[in-house]
């Protein structure tokens, strides 16, 4: 257990939020193995223990660089264990800490009560014994006149009691005599929370491995999944009424739905004997992306075998590794621009069946044509995309469909890809000419498709150049993501201009945080 230093406060803040989510991934990880046996509901696939970590890691990673008060800080937690929330548990994990933060303006005790309005909105059909349980117990637990601390501490009593008793009332017979382990992974969480805030609780014991007169359930009397497959996307910029007809529809499709988040970013979770119909609900509402179809264990506990096929992408920047993740990329992070290496590619693909590499420059397509051999001998179909930058690699995966055929996913993807004109705006380095341009150390040139055509002093003039000989060709969809020594204000004036130039064409705009880069440009 680390030791946390005894900071004297009485309420909970920033610094206290990141305490709270290092500790819980503490212990979270420390009860993993406990936890995935407790899996039992609603599917007996093992696994619980594993999809909580890694959610849980996942806020916390974005912490670590984040900046911000308390409520944006929680907010960008909460937006990273959306994106990266694994099976039912983590999904609903995902809904408390969103639900969390919004109300944490308010304090702790009403981020709480938050926490359990989103949680219980968020499930089509909730079941009694489960992590809801928890969460309603804890947020039943404040007391207006509680302090921070005594709003952690009653909280976490009261999920730790619901956890015990989730034993002897189970949200399925077959279960009973085990804790439940979402309500579980909810208790070692609020426990992290209520030592955060008094660390003379610290250690704080686990709970007990067994009631009074239980025994281990019968794996052969446990309950069928409620379907063949386990299919989760992300979904983004659809609003709640779309959200809530969606749920409705994927709760005659299958059982265990769950569609969390908000406009901005919706995560959706369902378990069925049609996958393909669950995509397809997805895809009229609005633009499914990092799709997974995971089929689920037969009856008798076997583990839950995964068919799926993975993009790994190359991002020089946090902002991108943020869009990239969010499009549906597995990312491996090169800030700086610095070289990956061939074992970091072949590191990204292990436990995937299938791989599509996607490199940002030269040096990333031959180290990742230098893993494929290794790649290969572990059982791994893969392929290389030859995309040149982010808007390339962005393009390809917009068209990728896990449930087509492998090699036709490569055409489409390859096909987008090579349908995105690029442009990179850059600082030179040295002095040189070409045929399209003379620049010297410190000029702000434009490079279009792998070569300079523009340069001058001024960046932003520059990038209006080289929008407009992009746009020349036509384009409907136009991508910037801005770098270091970009502005956003830049970004907009850019964005005034191709609405000038081509009226109809959609525009995202993306801050990537890139360091060498000062604006990616992609045309479609």
């Amino acid at each position: 257990m680390p030791t946390l230093d005894r900071p004297s406060f009485t309420s909970f803040d920033a610094a206290g939020l990141r305490r709270w989510y290092s500790l819980a991934v503490e212990l979270i990880g420390q009860a993993q193995g406990r936890l995935d046996a407790e899996n039992l509901f609603p599917v007996a696939d093992g696994d619980t223990g594993a999809n909580v970590l890694a959610t849980l890691e996942s806020g916390l990673e974005a912490l670590t660089r984040a900046q911000g008060e308390l409520t944006t800080l929680a907010k960008t937690a909460a937006r990273a264990t959306l994106i990266e929330a694994r099976g039912n548990s983590g999904v609903i994990l995902s809904e408390i800490l969103r639900g969390f933060a919004d109300g944490l303006a308010g304090g702790l005790g009403a981020a709480l009560i938050s926490a359990d309005v989103a949680a219980q909105r968020a499930v089509a059909r909730p079941v009694a014994g489960t992590i809801l349980t928890a969460i309603t117990a804890a947020a039943g637990a404040v007391r207006p006149a509680m302090s921070d601390r005594e709003v952690a501490i009653a909280a976490w009593r009261a999920a730790r009691a619901a956890a015990l008793s989730s034993a002897n009332t189970p949200p399925v017979t077959s279960a009973l005599g085990t804790i439940d382990a979402g309500a579980h992974a909810l208790e070692r969480i609020l426990a992290a929370l209520a030592a955060t805030l008094d660390p003379s609780l610290l250690p704080i014991e686990d709970l007990p491995a067994k009631t009074s007169g239980t025994s281990e359930p019968s794996r052969s009397k446990l309950r069928a999944p409620d379907g063949d497959y386990e299919v989760m996307y992300l979904l983004p910029d659809t609003d709640t009424q779309a959200a809530d007809g969606l749920r409705a529809k994927l709760s005659r499709l299958g059982e265990s739905v769950l569609v969390v988040g908000s406009d901005e970013l919706w995560n959706v979770h369902v378990h069925t004997n049609d996958a393909g119909g669950a995509i397809e609900a997805g895809i009229a509402v609005g633009k499914p992306n990092r799709i997974r179809v995971i089929s689920l264990s037969p009856i008798g506990g076997e583990e839950a075998c995964e068919s799926k096929r993975r993009i790994v992408a190359v991002a020089n920047g946090l902002g991108i590794a943020d869009v990239l993740r969010s499009a549906g990329a597995d990312v491996i992070l090169a800030s700086d621009s610095r070289r990956v290496t061939a074992e970091e590619w072949s590191k990204a693909t292990i436990g995937a069946s299938e791989v599509l590499l996607l490199p940002q420059d030269r040096h990333g397509l031959l180290s990742a044509q230098e893993a494929i051999a290794e790649i290969r001998q572990a059982g791994i179909r893969v392929a290389v995309l030859p995309t040149r930058s982010t808007v390339q690699a962005l393009a390809a995966i917009a068209v990728h469909d896990p449930l087509r055929d492998f090699d036709d996913d490569i055409v489409a993807m390859t096909s987008a890809a090579g349908h995105t004109r690029y442009a990179t705006l850059a600082f030179s380095k040295a002095s040189n000419h070409n045929s399209q341009a003379d620049y010297q150390t410190g000029d702000a040139i434009g490079i279009i498709d792998g070569e300079v055509m523009v340069a001058g002093r001024d960046l932003a003039e520059v990038a209006q150049d080289v929008l407009q000989r992009m746009l020349m060709a036509g384009g409907e969809i136009l991508t910037l993501i801005t770098g270091a020594d970009a502005t956003r204000e830049m970004a907009d004036k850019l964005a005034e201009s191709a609405r000038l130039l081509a009226p109809a064409i959609e525009i995202t705009i993306h801050d990537g945080g890139q360091a060498w880069y000062p604006l990616l440009i992609g045309v479609e």
